[in-house]
């Protein structure tokens, strides 16, 4: 029989996904248990209780599901499109994909949400070149165009990564965020995890182990002085746009909007 802690810890990444009416599978909900792990048998009493009292759960986990992996689909010419124009752009070393497409919880009127991850002192350069890629193949979501189109949500540089400087106290919200990133290219994975150890106290059962990404590039001189140029002014357009998005934030090696 489960203790009420081992409950807990079962139904609360199962609270999650509904409450944001996002898709899971029963083994996301191990790797996510919050506050403590299940040994196996803990795990297969808590998937007959699962199995015998959520009917009405697994149904509508079911039907999300379905609509999840369709709507995926749907998006996957632009997330292709999206990776040939990452390649092209040296200074980003990874792109993880967020959100609803992350979350199971993908709708018609969904954009894709990324979080890019730059060489270090090259973020708004590699923001720029992006953003200008991103334009010019119809890719860039604009007021009254956001269906399937791409949310430059995050950008942060790859020795900055650690997001606990954004995260509140007890803040169930981001930790299931951070866990459940699909990277684009699988570079920073491992190193995302590892740099975001912090998780792993209310998610005792998340894995984060393993070796870290290659070192930082070196980049020409002029890539450096480019970055410096345009920083002010994008800067300063960021801060002008915040007003109409609500918020926004700027800390040492992230700009979030």
């Amino acid at each position: 029989m489960l203790s009420q802690t081992k409950l807990r810890a079962f139904l609360t990444p199962i609270a999650f996904y509904r409450a944001i009416k996002g898709s899971y599978s029963l083994d996301q909900i191990r790797a996510f248990t919050y506050g403590a792990p299940l040994s196996d048998n803990e795990w297969q009493d808590a998937c007959d209780l699962y199995k015998k009292y959520l009917p009405e759960e697994q149904e509508r986990n079911l039907i999300q599901t379905k609509k999840h992996l369709e709507l995926k689909e749907n998006l996957a010419s632009n997330i292709k499109k999206l990776k040939r124009i990452v390649q092209t752009i040296p200074e980003i070393t990874d792109v993880l994909l967020v959100n609803s497409y992350s979350l199971g919880a993908l709708k018609p009127t969904s954009d894709i949400d990324l979080v890019v991850i730059c060489e270090p002192k090259l973020l708004w350069w590699a923001r720029l070149k992006l953003t200008a890629a991103l334009e010019k193949a119809g890719l860039r979501r604009k007021p009254g165009h956001i269906e399937e189109q791409i949310c430059l949500s995050f950008f942060v540089t790859a020795d900055g990564i650690n997001m606990q400087k954004i995260a509140l106290d007890e803040d169930l919200y981001l930790h299931y965020w951070l866990a459940n990133v699909i990277p684009l290219f699988g570079k920073h994975r491992t190193d995302w995890l590892v740099q975001n150890q912090w998780i792993k106290k209310p998610l005792p059962a998340l894995i984060t182990k393993g070796s870290p990404s290659q070192k930082n590039k070196q980049f020409p001189f002029v890539s450096y002085l480019a970055n410096q140029l345009v920083r002010i002014p994008m800067l300063a357009r960021s801060r002008k746009k915040a007003k109409a998005l609500g918020s926004i934030a700027f800390l040492n090696h992230t700009i979030i909007v």
